[in-house]
């Protein structure tokens, strides 16, 4: 009887299949090169985020061998999972460094605006005026829907009002939140 590790990658497929986690095991020990090599390339401007992607590849692939067709190219159809699950991860951290500043602007002021009622009032009425500013800057079919939204219209009900799909309110309003996030996080506070 043949060893796992003697065994072809199409043996040891399979058994990971049916959930053998040691055939698994030897499965990514003969591809773990591929998968590093295929977030290395995508990962050049940040390598400290490789060994992560890599866990979070192993992870995936675990988690989808099942799905995988014996008929194809394991080494194409883990490269796919790893790059993707690289681009999923490039995601969140992008999403979290978005959250993260727009937190730091936001908190930064906090000290300082609350220290009394009349200074908080005054912070908080600059920037409603500053946001009714850039609401002015907006592209005319952008401003229009944000300033239904402000009045407290559904996104359905401005869609019935403007004759327009629901899906092209959706984006006007997102493109349009968009640019006035950006244009907060930029103003001096």
């Amino acid at each position: 009887m043949q060893t796992l590790s003697e065994g072809t990658d199409n043996h040891l497929i399979l058994l990971a299949q049916k959930g053998d986690m040691k055939a698994f095991e030897e499965l990514m020990k003969r591809h773990i090169h591929t998968i590093k090599s295929v977030i290395s390339s995508k990962a050049r401007f940040n390598p400290s985020m490789i060994d992560d992607s890599v866990q979070l590849a192993l992870v995936k692939i675990w988690q989808r061998i099942e799905t995988f067709n014996r008929t194809l190219s394991f080494e194409a159809w883990i490269k796919t999972v790893a790059s993707s699950s690289h681009i999923d991860q490039l995601r969140k951290e992008l999403r979290y460094q978005k959250y993260r500043n727009l937190y730091e602007v936001e908190t930064s002021h906090k000290g300082k605006e609350f220290q009394d009622y009349d200074s908080s009032l005054e912070y908080w009425d600059s920037k409603k005026e500053l946001v009714l500013e850039v609401i002015n800057l907006l592209p005319p079919h952008q401003a229009q829907v944000i300033r239904l939204l402000f009045e407290g219209r559904s996104r359905k009900d401005i869609a019935k009002q403007l004759e327009k799909p629901i899906s092209t309110i959706k984006t006007r309003i997102s493109l349009a939140i968009k640019k006035i996030r950006a244009s907060l996080v930029h103003q001096p506070c």
